[in-house]
């Protein structure tokens, strides 16, 4: 059952920091550290990554991935308050947790897609780490 009261306990700055770290970790993972091998591996759906898509798309699909990251994070925080996980370790064994859950449920899509394990694995390592590091770090900050 949802404790309603989780609402006005939880701290949205917190939130909203995890939230955020979860996203640039997202742009550092994709455009810096695992560029080739995810460009290669969406490459084989026809989609490539030389070309640039108008500022208006990019600004969406950005807003769209920092509210869903947030969102991992706000789901995260209402966990670590539950299991009064209140601190680093506990709060990335929860988001580790998460970010398992969280490729689980991806990797049913992805199978029927079809995408290529290059591409997945660079996804799904994504997913946990960046869930990893908000349990980190709502775990400490609380």
């Amino acid at each position: 059952m949802l404790n309603i009261r989780f609402l006005s306990d939880v701290s949205y700055l917190h939130v909203f920091v995890a939230g955020l770290a979860y996203w640039v970790m997202g742009s550092i993972w994709y455009m810096a550290v695992f560029s080739k091998p995810w460009a290669a591996g969406v490459a084989k759906w026809g989609i490539k990554m030389g070309e640039k898509p108008d500022s208006g798309t990019m600004m969406r699909k950005m807003i769209v991935s920092l509210i869903c990251n947030i969102g991992g994070a706000f789901f995260l925080a209402w966990f670590i308050r539950n299991e009064y996980a209140y601190n680093a370790i506990y709060g990335a064994k929860i988001g580790f947790t998460g970010g398992i859950i969280a490729v689980m449920a991806f990797t049913t899509g992805d199978n029927w897609l079809g995408k290529p394990m290059s591409t997945w694995l660079v996804d799904a390592t994504y997913h946990v780490a960046g869930l990893t590091v908000c349990g980190v770090i709502l775990g400490a900050w609380h």
